[in-house]
């Protein structure tokens, strides 16, 4: 067993319903100085995770209530667990469960059977990384934006009124298909890419999901979310 300490005692949310997966996780960073809460269901961890944010949640994505991407959206949709770090737990080789964890907004992921060093590894760069994160909103990648115009203002509000009413467009195409019962890949490859050109990476990888995937109402409201968020932070911009 590894012999570091934490600077502070983290609190760590655990989703995970294989009993013997839970008490190997709680035992080693018990040891470790983290507080640890264990439950076994989504509805627990919403509900422990809403009455006291942790620091960090470890959750599996095969709960049997509920799907790891749908628990990450719901996590992320409570107050104060905006930028939370969130792990997902994946079956080995479901590269499909994986990206849609990633997607929803984990910020990494564990394959069984949990590697114990790896596990502990992501921990210490998430915690890292959360707190080394300048404050604002992460849903842009502000740097890949400024690299694409070369900072020029005027040409980053232009762009960003352009793909919001194309993005807009593109939206309604894919309800209509939903409607419909028609396919909506084209559409969903036309916003996976104007997405990832001005830097909105969640949205994207959202896209690339739905354009590999039969049309879905939750993709759809996973995507109109993600584009919600987008567009409050370039409000947000423009009134500061």
């Amino acid at each position: 067993m590894p012999h570091r300490t934490t600077a502070r005692q983290l609190r760590i949310l655990l989703a995970e319903e294989q009993a013997a997966a839970r008490d190997l996780v709680v035992l080693v960073l018990s040891r470790l100085r983290y507080q640890v809460e264990r439950v076994a269901t989504a509805r627990d961890a919403l509900a422990r995770a809403e009455r006291a944010s942790p620091d960090l949640v470890l959750l599996s994505a095969t709960l049997p209530d509920m799907a790891g991407a749908d628990l990450i959206q719901a996590l992320r949709d409570l107050p104060g667990l905006e930028q939370t770090p969130l792990v997902a737990i994946c079956p080995d080789g479901s590269a499909r469960i994986r990206q849609a964890c990633l997607a929803a907004g984990a910020g990494g992921y564990l394959t069984r059977p949990l590697q114990i060093e790896r596990l502990l590894r992501l921990i210490e760069q998430l915690i890292r990384r959360r707190d080394e994160m300048p404050p604002g909103d992460p849903v842009l990648d502000l740097d890949h934006l400024r690299g694409f115009t070369d900072g020029d203002p005027q040409l980053e509000n232009e762009l960003s009124t352009l793909f919001l009413s194309t993005a807009e467009m593109y939206l309604r195409g894919m309800r209509e298909a939903l409607s419909s019962g028609r396919p909506w890949t084209p559409i969903a490859h036309a916003l996976k890419g104007a997405s990832a050109n001005l830097g909105a990476r969640r949205l994207s990888a959202l896209a690339l999901i739905a354009e590999r995937s039969e049309p879905s109402r939750s993709q759809l409201e996973a995507i109109e979310r993600a584009l919600d968020e987008v567009r409050a932070f370039f409000h947000r911009r423009a009134a500061g």
